[in-house]
């Protein structure tokens, strides 16, 4: 074999390994508080020695901030492809809110895995991953302003803190009422945040921000279309009937 070809595959062989800890790891600090699981329980778990976890991270607190960043990634991505796909903006909120909820109560460990106090810390780790998740919120905010759909005399920091901050109070509520992984409680938190934002932050839809949101949308294209076809329908009939009244009256008829 050549040694290119070596080469891959021993690198496959060391990714896969790490992707087998990884996963290990974020499995059972999905179900346990992060200081209860052992670097040991994760190597059982992931069919290697515990020595071989330290070749891959140097201490506990490296795995817990690697198996947090790919928990993060996942769940921006997962919001992104979300919003995409929905072009209203109650619509998207509310999808993000359900996405949100859902996952911290799923992952609570992980979500909670830094210090609270690690947020507001500009330098830190948590702080970046935290504002590029919260990034795709703030985009949906900001286009609904421009479509008229948000209030736009609100900051936006303040409905950033308001969303985030009364769905992890309420899953924290529920967890530590011993409803764990109860997506009934998610439910009512979504349903009860969406009431406050349709009351105070999210504009009626007129009939102006309604076609403005059809007509970006293969739906208002159809629409405006259709709308052509039944007005030249309509000139059509109406050509044929003067025609026809016409023809009555001309002479010789």
């Amino acid at each position: 074999m050549p040694a290119t070809g070596k080469a891959k595959t021993r690198r496959q062989r060391v990714e896969a390994r790490e992707g087998a800890i990884l996963r290990s790891a974020a499995e059972l600090f999905a179900r346990h508080e992060v200081d209860a699981v052992t670097m040991g329980a994760i190597a059982r778990r992931a069919g290697v020695a515990e020595g071989t976890v330290y070749l891959y991270f140097e201490s506990k607190v490296a795995l817990v901030h690697a198996v947090v960043e790919a928990f993060y990634s996942g769940l921006t991505e997962q919001a992104a492809a979300g919003v995409r796909k929905i072009r209203d903006t109650r619509r998207r909120l509310e999808f993000l809110a359900e996405h949100h909820v859902t996952r911290l109560i799923e992952q609570r460990y992980i979500l909670f895995a830094f210090p609270g106090k690690s947020l507001s810390e500009p330098d830190g780790e948590a702080y970046r991953l935290n504002r590029t998740y919260v990034a795709v919120f703030d985009d949906v905010i900001r286009e609904g302003v421009d479509r008229g759909e948000i209030r736009d005399d609100v900051p936006l920091w303040v409905l950033r803190d308001m969303f985030y901050g009364s769905l992890e109070y309420a899953a924290r509520t529920s967890l530590l009422g011993g409803k764990q992984r109860d997506r009934r409680d998610g439910r009512r938190a979504v349903r009860g945040l969406m009431a406050v934002l349709e009351r105070g932050v999210i504009r009626p839809k007129s009939d102006e921000t309604v076609e403005l949101a059809r007509s970006s949308t293969m739906e208002g294209i159809t629409a405006r279309l259709e709308s052509v076809a039944d007005r030249l329908e309509l000139v059509e009939a109406r050509t044929g009937t003067a025609r026809s009244r016409a023809s009555r009256r001309a002479p010789g008829k």
